[in-house]
């Protein structure tokens, strides 16, 4: 497959090109393929860090996540991933079998390779969270307590499944003590926290829809004792129900919960306008853009009422925004939105920052569909200079960035420069994600289209066939194309 690869790419090295769009996500915007960064919008999202023990005190921000290791906890070989399992375990304090277990959830949940490390990076600042509070639970005798203590063990040791039954055995007991106990709220409460606890770990391990279940029944068991962690209980079951795509249940949570928080805390607070986020994704994920974005607008003010103007959740709204309005047409309100996010990006994370260059190539993105294609050839360069500086020239964030960089130029008749441009980018994608991976298939099949109307129709027949057999593949192996 190299040896196609590399004759069609030698074949055609005096001619011009088309590049592909790709990414998590490929979006087609009318003439121009533009790739839209999606699988790093995690990045951008102002979604606050998930709590493991949500009945800590809400009137502040969730605390931040571990700080992240200085380089990528997951490398891509020729579509490859490799973890450092001894020094990923020591960085975020649990043991190496831990770290394989979360590997795992990754494998098997069928996680894009591009996306291996920031979702590996969320999931053990979850996991790691998860061990903080249910390890710090003060022994009293109970058979809970106990029962927690061994769950901790077990969690540290990566064996998941002897935490659930652990964790479920400790809220029966707890339950049970309430019950016993006239009901009693403090009982309640712990019975809660222990399906949150398992709804928290259900998230690090990527099963969204059980995650939600037990946030479920946490709300139930807390309903009585608390309004406070009953409405952290469903913000969470909101988040789990859009992340499993079940956005008519999490619509559901979410706007019961931002009820709740408003009772508590006033209309304003910070913890309503991060629900109210949530709330607006899981209308957009039902088509309801017109609802979606009303309440996003409302959660953009709280957050600049409550957590000023620059702070990243505010921006990650803003960015939401800005996307939202580009869903629904209103493109002039979209590049205003895109300009402050990336003013206030280079404002306090400085100009050097991959996230930076990701913001920059929506603007980009935004100014392809519009022709501006200067405006947009001038973006995908910063982007692509930002990202070769920091993350290094064999990332395969680099190799988004040349092809984004590659279709302005050949829309703009920069023929020449466009197929160097798409040469590294193939030869990026190859090294990282290996010969194989879809968006390969991408390329070469929107390659072929410039072939064509350059009446090269030979090379363009072999560079179909070959994006033809590598959907093949991966369609009889099972995975997505």
């Amino acid at each position: 497959m190299e040896d196609t690869l590399d004759s069609i790419v030698e074949s055609a090295f005096s001619h011009d090109w088309l590049l592909a769009a790709l990414a998590a996500a490929i979006v087609v915007i009318v003439v121009v393929l533009v790739v839209r960064a999606w699988f790093r919008r995690d990045e951008l999202s102002g979604e606050p860090p998930d709590r493991a023990d949500p009945t800590t005190d809400l009137s502040t921000p969730a605390p931040a996540p571990l700080m992240a290791p200085p380089q990528p906890v997951v490398t891509l070989e020729r579509g490859t991933p490799t973890i450092d399992l001894t020094a990923v375990a020591h960085h975020y304090g649990v043991m190496p079998p831990a770290v394989e277990r979360l590997r795992k959830a990754l494998d098997h949940a069928a996680v894009p390779l591009e996306d291996w490390d920031s979702v590996l990076r969320r999931c053990l600042t979850v996991y790691r969270q998860i061990g903080d509070a249910i390890g710090t639970v003060a022994p009293d005798g109970s058979s809970a307590a106990t029962l927690k203590s061994r769950a901790a063990e077990a969690l540290a040791a990566g064996a998941t499944e002897r935490v659930e039954t652990l964790l479920n055995q400790a809220s029966d007991d707890d339950a049970a003590t309430a019950k016993a106990a006239e009901d009693d709220p403090k009982f309640m409460l712990r019975a809660a926290a222990s399906k949150s606890h398992l709804g928290a770990l259900m998230q690090a391990l990527l099963r969204h829809d059980l995650a939600a279940r037990y946030y479920d029944e946490a709300a139930r068991m807390a309903e009585t004792a608390s309004e406070e962690a009953t409405a952290n209980y469903l913000q969470q079951r909101g988040r789990c129900a859009s992340r499993a795509a079940d956005y008519g249940s999490a619509a559901e949570a979410l706007a019961r919960a931002a009820e709740l928080y408003e009772r508590v805390y006033g209309a304003d607070h910070l913890e309503v306008g991060a629900t109210l986020a949530a709330l607006a994704a899981a209308h957009r994920g039902l088509g309801d853009l017109d609802t979606a974005l009303s309440v996003l607008q409302r959660a953009v003010a709280i957050g600049e009422l409550t957590l000023g103007a620059d702070h990243p959740d505010v921006i990650g709204r803003l960015t939401e925004l800005a996307d939202l309005y580009e869903a629904r047409g209103q493109l002039d309100e979209a590049e205003t939105v895109y300009k402050r996010v990336i003013a206030a990006g280079q404002k306090t994370l400085g100009g050097d920052s991959p996230t930076n260059a990701v913001r920059l190539s929506h603007l980009a993105a935004l100014y392809g569909t519009q022709g501006r294609f200067a405006e947009a050839e001038e973006l995908f360069r910063q982007a692509l200079q930002i990202d070769e500086t920091v993350l290094g020239p064999g990332h395969h964030a680099v190799a988004i960035d040349l092809a984004n960089l590659s279709v302005v130029l050949r829309t703009g008749g920069k023929h020449g420069e466009a197929e160097k441009v798409y040469k590294r980018a193939l030869d990026a994608l190859e090294r990282t994600l290996g010969p194989d991976h879809p968006n390969v298939a991408s390329i070469l099949t929107d390659y072929a289209v410039l072939l064509r109307e350059t009446d090269r129709t030979a090379e363009a027949d072999e560079a179909e066939a070959l994006a033809a057999a590598i959907r093949s593949h991966r369609a009889a192996a099972g995975q997505s194309s």
